[in-house]
C-alpha cells in the first residue's frame, strides 16, 4: 500500500472511493498528517453542512474544527446565492 503524508478521511453521504462525490445533507473530512498510515495526526476536521428552511431557503455553512468560516445561501424562487465569510 503507498504511504501518503497527507490524508483525508471523509464521513458523510455520497459515493466513497473517489475524488469527487456529492451528498444531500453535508459531510465530514479529517485531515490527517504525518510519515504514513501509522504516524498520522489530526490536522483540521472540516464540516459542510446543508439545511433548507421552510421558505425553501438552502443554508451551507462550512467549519474547520468547529468555527464557522462561511455560509452560504441559496433562494430557489430567484436563483440568487449570497455568502459571507465569518
Amino acid at each position: 500500500m503507498r504511504q501518503y503524508p497527507i490524508y483525508n478521511r471523509v464521513i458523510g453521504q455520497g459515493k466513497q472511493g473517489s475524488a469527487d462525490f456529492g451528498s444531500h445533507t453535508g459531510f465530514t473530512q479529517h485531515v490527517l498528517v504525518g510519515s504514513d498510515s501509522a504516524n498520522s495526526h489530526e490536522l483540521a476536521t472540516i464540516k459542510v453542512s446543508h439545511n433548507v428552511d421552510d421558505h425553501g431557503r438552502h443554508t451551507f455553512t462550512l467549519y474547520v474544527d468547529g468555527v464557522v468560516i462561511k455560509q452560504g445561501v441559496y433562494e430557489p424562487t430567484t436563483g440568487e446565492y449570497n455568502a459571507k465569510t465569518a
